[in-house]
């Protein structure tokens, strides 16, 4: 859902002892809304979102949902970027960066870096000075590797508001998590300024001044375990299955569509995997699967269901 109305800025810069705040603006505290690059920091992730959108894994999980994914094979080109929030932090480097995912592949990003496309790199505002929770964007739009990474034209408003789009397109999924944003549009924090006119932002790229607000809602879609498998299931060791769990990389999106190079694991006879159309979820939820799977009353095969239709299943497989 979206919101056109500009909120006052004064409304998010004082709160009664002990409420928490959507966000403090850095610069009343000796911070800047731009990086130590100059880049423009262009949304806040309010910290009123919900507290699962908020940690580290849960911020890459709602990027994934939108169709962003960690830097190609975990390695990033160009040295970070750095902010100063005002929270009495001084200037730390990016927590992360995550890149527009092309889909099909693994490696997904890996195209972000040579052709080009979106991006946006994340601060936490949590000094003493200012410990609001809240998460600083500095998204943005760049050109192919071929033109040195460079910033597209109005690639800080273009960026941005691709971000806004597809955040705010409805509800969105990944890896059992339904999120739904809202967003308020606040002028005040970043100064507009027109390209050609010295206006201290990266690449003296023109910006309007407005900087997106977001408000992320969570929610498990979560329909239960079952215990349904092959009539083989009797034959498999606790050993095997415990193996296949072992092989899950955390960090790698087990996934159903396109062409699917990776749908789960397997050791001996027990396979840990994806089913369902076009289902995706990273390695933590499958291992968080396999032991609610283990954890309930089926002895070995089973499945955790979710309302959208996708499984993460212990079962017997033929081969491995």
């Amino acid at each position: 859902m979206l919101s056109l109305v500009a909120f006052p800025i004064a409304a998010y810069l004082t709160s009664a002892a002990g409420q928490a705040v959507p966000y403090y603006n850095p610069r009343l505290t000796g911070g800047s809304m731009l990086t130590f690059q100059n880049e423009p920091i262009n949304i806040i992730v309010s910290a009123l979102s919900s507290p699962e959108a908020l940690t580290d894994r849960g911020l890459v999980n709602y990027g994934n949902a939108l169709g962003y994914g960690d830097d190609c094979l975990g390695i990033h080109l160009g040295g970070p970027q750095a902010a100063n929030l005002g929270d009495g932090n001084s200037w730390v480097n990016q927590t992360q960066m995550m890149r527009e995912d092309y889909g099909s592949t693994p490696i997904g990003t890996c195209l972000e870096t040579l052709i080009g496309g979106n991006h946006y790199r994340v601060f936490r505002q949590n000094g003493t000075l200012a410990n609001s929770g809240a998460l600083f964007l500095a998204a943005s739009k760049e050109d192919p590797i071929t033109e040195q990474h460079n910033i597209v034209p109005d690639g800080y408003n273009v960026g941005r508001d691709q971000v806004v789009s597809e955040a705010t397109s409805g509800v969105v999924s990944f890896s059992g998590v339904d999120y739904t944003t809202t967003v308020e549009w606040v002028t005040g924090l970043l100064p507009p300024g027109v390209e050609g006119e010295g206006n201290g932002i990266n690449h003296n790229i023109s910006i309007d001044g407005r900087t997106a607000v977001f408000t992320i809602t969570a929610s498990t879609v979560d329909s239960g375990i079952n215990c349904k498998g092959s009539s083989l299931c009797g034959t498999l060791s606790v050993a095997s299955c415990d193996a296949a769990k072992a092989k899950i990389v955390n960090t790698t999106i087990y996934r159903t569509d396109g062409d699917a190079p990776a749908t789960g694991v397997c050791s001996g006879h027990c396979g840990l995997f994806v089913q369902g159309t076009n289902c995706r979820y990273d390695g933590y939820t499958m291992v968080e699967a396999y032991d609610e799977i283990r954890a309930g009353s089926c002895q070995k095969c089973g499945s955790k269901r979710y309302l959208d239709g996708c499984e993460i299943t212990m079962n017997y497989v033929s081969s491995c």
